[in-house]
């Protein structure tokens, strides 16, 4: 599964609602996400700009770790949550297509709605609201190709 959603949206939410739901039904998951990139020594979240990409490639790299670890010994996750925004194409179109070349066998977008106020209010991230507003309304103009894949899912908050 790929988070989508700008920041605020409730993408971490649903993704641990989801991995509560999941892991009582006996199902082996787990999640990536840039956001634990930012968790400082004390184990709390801390944003910190500079740290964006070293946080999305740690993401990335777990999320091939999970692939590999599955492909190479039948251990990995039965699900895997990719928790960011991804809200242009190109931002999930590298997990897309690594997931497709070790075979995934479904690949699912999880789309957020979830109002602009409710958004702004809820981001932790420290965002700017015109960025995130930006990002809003970018979600529009950004579809999801339907060749990309398997399931398109639009979750209401």
């Amino acid at each position: 599964m790929i988070m989508r959603g700008i920041q605020g949206s409730g993408k971490s939410t649903w993704a641990l609602n989801t991995i509560k739901e999941l892991r009582k039904e006996g199902v082996h998951v787990r999640t990536v996400s840039s956001d634990h990139g930012h968790i400082n020594s004390d184990g709390n979240y801390e944003f910190k700009p500079e740290k964006i990409n070293e946080a999305h490639l740690q993401c990335f790299s777990g999320f091939l770790f999970y692939l590999k670890q599955e492909s190479d010994m039948g251990l990995g996750p039965e699900v895997l949550i990719v928790d960011n925004t991804n809200i242009a194409l190109w931002e999930m179109t590298p997990y897309v297509m690594l997931a497709k070349a070790y075979g995934v066998p479904k690949i699912e977008i999880v789309q957020m709605s979830t109002p602009l106020k409710t958004c702004l209010e809820s981001q932790i991230h420290g965002v700017p609201e015109e960025q995130v507003e930006g990002k809003y309304y970018s979600l529009d103009n950004n579809p999801i190709p339907h060749w990309l894949v398997d399931e398109l899912r639009t979750v209401f908050r």
